[in-house]
């Protein structure tokens, strides 16, 4: 590469490469009218192919991301399918809940995008990321997280 490129080449950088998985794409864009969303599907090209996305509101509970994962119709891939190993998928839960944190601790992140964020059977690495930060535009967000508290029973 230094003899093609000369003094243009300034550096390398080389990584280690990762173990075959599944491609997944988790990500968060902020709604003006209704806030945060939360997205989480097949990533890399079938993502654009097949659209097996589901959203949700933030934040996340342990629960509401199991529930989240099993929502896409593809889960059974994450399971194994048809003789591959399952992924780890408490690993790719925690990035999940890792990213509803940022939807919730930084307003300024209006957009994140981990496409694809590889699923092995011991880790899930996300390979590609794009952030967007800016203000967060003005909604009923604050309303929308008191709606979603669960209501205590009447005695």
């Amino acid at each position: 590469m230094a003899d093609h490129l000369g003094t243009q080449l300034e550096g390398v950088a080389v990584q280690r490469m990762i173990p075959a998985g599944v491609e997944t794409t988790v990500g968060l864009s902020v709604d003006p009218a209704f806030g945060p969303l939360l997205m989480f599907g097949l990533g890399g090209v079938v993502t654009e192919l097949l659209g097996d996305l589901e959203f949700t509101v933030p934040p996340l509970s342990e629960d509401d991301s199991s529930r989240f994962v099993e929502a896409i119709r593809g889960a059974p891939l994450l399971h194994g399918y048809r003789g591959s190993a399952p992924v780890a998928i408490d690993r790719l839960k925690d990035v999940i809940i890792r990213v509803s944190c940022i939807a919730e601790g930084m307003p300024e992140v209006v957009e994140l995008d981990l496409n694809p964020v590889f699923a092995t059977p011991t880790e899930a690495i996300a390979v590609d990321c794009r952030v967007r930060v800016a203000p967060r535009p003005l909604g009923p967000e604050a309303y929308l997280r008191i709606l979603r508290r669960p209501v205590p029973p009447v005695a």
